[in-house]
């Protein structure tokens, strides 16, 4: 049997490819870049490291313990928009909505889901806000808009202008009202004095 150093090297590094290969798949659920229960993100990152360093061929088991980790990376982030009690910024919540759908971890994450449902919804929300505005919408239709936003668990910059305006045109509706009614009966003056 002839022994050749090349050959020699080639089998060690078959057989170091086929034994990080075995730890990549128990690390990770069968097609999702989601880790198995009991797998934390270091563990994952110890094994990137070592395929980084010492497995040179190209495995796409590489890929998905990149998505994996970048995934994790993304729930932290995401679970940090909410982390002091108050609405996350729509602006900040649609960036990470945009990395969630770039890392392509929106099937296989529910928050991301649900995150990328409710940045639609807030848009399309803000959207509305800015035309009710522009075009001095009806009172019922703003209305509405407000209500909406209200349901939206971020903070929006149209919506609550929308809502001012609401309020603005409900108080100047009440005191009109008021000023013409029979028992209540002001003169231009007072109206004038509000």
């Amino acid at each position: 049997r002839l022994r050749a150093p090349e050959l020699d090297a080639l089998r060690q590094l078959r057989a170091r490819w086929r034994a990080w290969a075995a730890r990549c798949a128990e690390a990770l659920e069968d097609r999702d870049p989601v880790p198995r229960p009991g797998v934390d993100q270091a563990a994952l990152q110890a094994l990137l490291r070592e395929y980084d360093e010492s497995v040179p061929v190209k495995d796409p088991g590489a890929h998905r313990l990149r998505r994996a980790v970048a995934r994790l990376e993304w729930r932290r982030t995401a679970a940090a928009l909410t982390a002091d009690g108050d609405p996350a910024p729509l602006e900040k919540a649609a960036a990470a909505a945009k990395a969630a759908r770039k890392l392509d971890i929106v099937a296989c994450t529910p928050e991301a889901e649900e995150l990328v449902a409710l940045v639609s919804r807030a848009e399309a929300v803000e959207h509305r806000a800015r035309s009710a505005l522009a075009q001095r919408a009806t009172l019922a239709f703003a209305k509405r808009v407000v209500a909406d936003a209200k349901a939206i668990p971020l903070a929006l910059e149209d919506a609550p202008r929308l809502a001012a305006a609401v309020d603005a045109a409900v108080d100047v509706g009440a005191r009109a009202t008021a000023a013409l009614t029979t028992e209540g009966r002001q003169t231009t003056g007072d109206l004038a004095a509000q």
